[in-house]
């Protein structure tokens, strides 16, 4: 029997016939769906197109301060959705504008892509804005911005209460700091938090053929989104460490911070200029968990963009942070907990030695000398503390100083004058926002009696002393900051080749490893290989900031010196390698002793890395200096012991071969260029400065009879004449002449 529905009789055939022609309406709906989707990708693939020609660039707002002027809905009548408004995408929003009315339409950014080159938009008046969709941006904005504004004016009223207390306890103490430091983080969301890209589109081409473009436009995210960006991407990552930093026992933060740094380096892309910023472990660990500290002043600043970064990491990158750095350690002196007189009696004593009391005099530089000494656990002051007046401090640096940068540090009569009233600003400045003050009585209130004192130290810190060659600087900000910047990047020249003085590889690291980012910087390579010498004694960190000081004090004449001397004589020499084929063709031709010694040098590395692990030992300074080189194997920052070096020929030879190069190269120009007499003070500076920090060392002459030795021994193994040995005769001269 044929099936069921095959059978004939009772509709079984019309069944059928219905069954086939239901099918074919189906596949023909599908096929017809099909091609109706096709056409609306075309037709959307069209109007994008179009849309993108009438884009006439990119710009950030401040959307918080021109909500106002935003007028919405004129092409997307979408009403406010409350689930809509509680989220903060990550598009741009678009603006429909004539163009007549935007001022800087010549510099708008292309795209998202250099934060750094996104202008603010500019308008020639303040009329409405045609906005075609992000009403949801805004109100969602709003509201955060209004919670970050509650929750900053509810930890303040606590804050209010704590310093009216007489008898303040410990943990009123404690709370009142922590307050601070989320007070500071909260003011610097809200600082930027209004900041959102624009994408601006020509009103008239925009319009020309009716508003069917501006529809799509408002319905249609897609064409304006843009994704994160590296500075978003770099910031996250430094917070992160910082707050890896803050939560980890003090003498585990170092070590746990650089491992997260390592963890999140792994991850990020090997190519990118975010990697090559990430690679800098002592930058990364300085802008996390030190600058961050410092509040949204500094926060905004392109110490923290990755295109800044990226181009200034090159020679004078680690310098720059070691000043930075020295001025930060000034920061948190001034906001010590040690004892110090109040700022009623130091004002007295400032008076009293300004009119000439011997017994004020001496007392105030007593008071200098205490803020100078070492602190005990606990004393130091919290950087933190000075995120809030920062911006307000740097602003009367710039108004004091501004014009007269260039005298910055001199004693001199108009100098000194500016820095009399850049110093009477601050402290009304830090009276003000802290409330304290000579008239105030604070009981036994800790908190303010605390911020009393620190202005009290600023006050001394910032009145010179008679007698001086050097007046006080402006505190650390950014005014200071660009000013330091803006000194070592003239310095360029004269500061690479005191760089070279530390470090053999520096010019051919490049060469022979070209993927590796260890002499990325060549100022941070110098301060490194300092910092790690085994031949000094004690804090490592204070070796380093002794060069730094000697290069910004002498910043305007030997430094400058140098710098003149290397950029003249640069085109007199010919240039070193700049490739491997001409770097083994330079050590084919050196002479054979210089060859020969090469080879005992590179048998002599291999030796110490045959040792035991255990054993190993990159201290050179006691061998037999016979062999050439071997106090440039000494010094170098190039880790020639690591376990990861498997490949002799690869990884040892082509370095072993350009130590051997650069010792013949330097040859033909140092000597001549430290028989010049400032250039020779210079170096004399700097080796008295670092020999009074070396180990001595008890020798034995070939007459039999000990000697103590504590001298600093340069790796290129030159030595000044001995008519350049007292620096101070040079600087005595150039004061005669100034």
């Amino acid at each position: 029997m044929p099936p069921r529905g095959q059978r004939k009789g009772k509709g079984g055939g019309r069944r059928e016939e219905r069954l086939k022609r239901i099918e074919f309406a189906l596949g023909y709906a599908t096929c017809a769906s099909r091609g109706t989707e096709a056409r609306h990708r075309k037709e959307t693939q069209r109007l994008d197109t179009e849309v993108a020609k009438c884009k006439a660039g990119v710009a950030w707002i401040d959307l918080l301060e021109m909500g106002d002027r935003l007028k919405f809905g004129v092409y997307n009548d979408r009403p406010e959705n409350d689930t809509e408004t509680n989220k903060l995408d990550t598009s741009a929003i678009p603006l429909i504008l004539d163009i007549k009315r935007v001022k800087n339409v010549k510099t708008l950014g292309n795209d998202f892509t250099v934060p750094d080159d996104v202008p603010e938009l500019q308008l020639k008046d303040s009329a409405k804005i045609v906005v075609a969709s992000g009403q949801h941006r805004l109100s969602a904005l709003r509201r955060y911005y209004q919670s970050l504004e509650d929750e900053y004016q509810a930890l303040e009223k606590k804050r209010t209460k704590i310093t009216n207390l007489k008898h303040p306890s410990e943990e009123h103490v404690q709370s009142f700091n922590e307050m601070r430091d989320e007070m500071c983080s909260i003011k610097g969301v809200m600082e930027g938090v209004g900041k959102w890209g624009v994408v601006v589109y020509d009103q008239g081409k925009l319009l020309a053929g009716g508003d069917e473009l501006a529809c799509h436009l408002s319905r249609n995210n897609t064409l304006h989104e843009y994704k994160e960006t590296e500075e978003e991407v770099l910031i996250t990552i430094l917070k992160k460490i910082k707050s890896v930093y803050d939560v980890s026992p003090e003498d585990k933060r170092d070590e746990r911070a650089m491992k997260t740094l390592i963890e999140i380096r792994a991850i990020q892309d090997k190519n990118s200029r975010l990697q090559r910023v990430l690679q800098q472990d002592a930058l990364c660990l300085f802008l996390s968990t030190r600058l961050l500290q410092l509040g949204p002043h500094i926060r905004r600043r392109p110490e923290y963009t990755v295109t800044w970064l990226a181009q200034a990491i090159d020679v004078c990158m680690g310098v720059y942070l070691s000043w930075i750095e020295i001025r930060t350690v000034t920061l948190k002196k001034l906001g010590s907990h040690k004892d110090f007189p109040s700022y009623k009696k130091v004002s007295d004593l400032l008076d009293d030695a300004g009119a000439g009391d011997q017994k004020s005099i001496d007392a105030i530089e007593e008071l200098r000398k205490s803020i100078d000494e070492a602190h005990k656990e606990g004393e130091e002051g919290d950087l933190s503390m000075w995120a809030e007046v920062m911006k307000a401090m740097n602003n009367h640096a710039t108004a004091a100083f501004g014009e007269i940068s260039s005298s910055i540090g001199q004693m001199t009569p108009k100098y000194v004058q500016h820095l009399s009233s850049y110093r009477q600003n601050v402290v009304n400045t830090l009276q003000e926002v802290w409330a304290v003050g000579p008239d105030k009585d604070y009981g036994e209130n800790e908190i303010l009696k605390h911020l009393d004192r620190v202005v009290a130290r600023v006050a001394v810190h910032l009145t010179p002393k008679e007698g001086e060659r050097e007046a006080p600087e402006p505190l650390l900000g950014a005014f200071m900051m660009d000013y330091a910047w803006s000194v070592f990047t003239k310095l360029e020249e004269g500061i690479a080749e005191l760089c070279r003085w530390f470090e053999v590889l520096l010019d051919s690291w490049r060469v022979v490893h070209p993927k590796a980012h260890t002499m990325d910087d060549w100022s941070t390579v110098m301060l490194s290989n300092i910092g790690r010498d085994p031949r000094f004694n004690g804090n490592h960190t204070r070796n380093t900031r002794a060069l730094t000081k000697i290069i910004w004090k002498h910043r305007d004449t030997l430094m400058l010196r140098l710098t003149n001397y290397m950029t003249n004589d640069k085109n007199l020499r010919h240039p070193r390698a700049k490739d491997r084929k001409a770097l083994d063709a330079e050590f084919d031709a050196l002479p054979e002793n210089e060859i020969i010694a090469s080879d005992a040098l590179t048998k002599v590395l291999l030796s110490k890395r045959a040792g035991k692990s255990g054993m190993r030992n990159r201290n050179l300074a006691m061998e037999p200096q016979s062999i050439g080189g071997m106090m440039a194997l000494h010094t170098t920052g190039w880790d020639w012991q690591s376990p990861a070096i498997k490949n002799t020929a690869r990884d040892i030879e082509p370095c072993m071969r350009a130590i051997a190069v650069e010792r013949v190269y330097m040859g033909t120009y140092r000597p001549k260029l430290l028989r010049d007499k400032l250039v020779g003070a210079l170096r004399r500076l700097i080796e008295v400065e670092l020999g009074s920090r070396v180990r001595k060392l008890q020798t034995l002459d070939s007459a039999g009879k000990l000697h103590v030795v504590q001298e600093w021994e340069w790796w290129d193994g030159i030595t000044l004449q001995t008519t350049q040995l007292d620096a101070e005769v040079v600087l005595q001269s150039l004061r005669d002449t100034t």
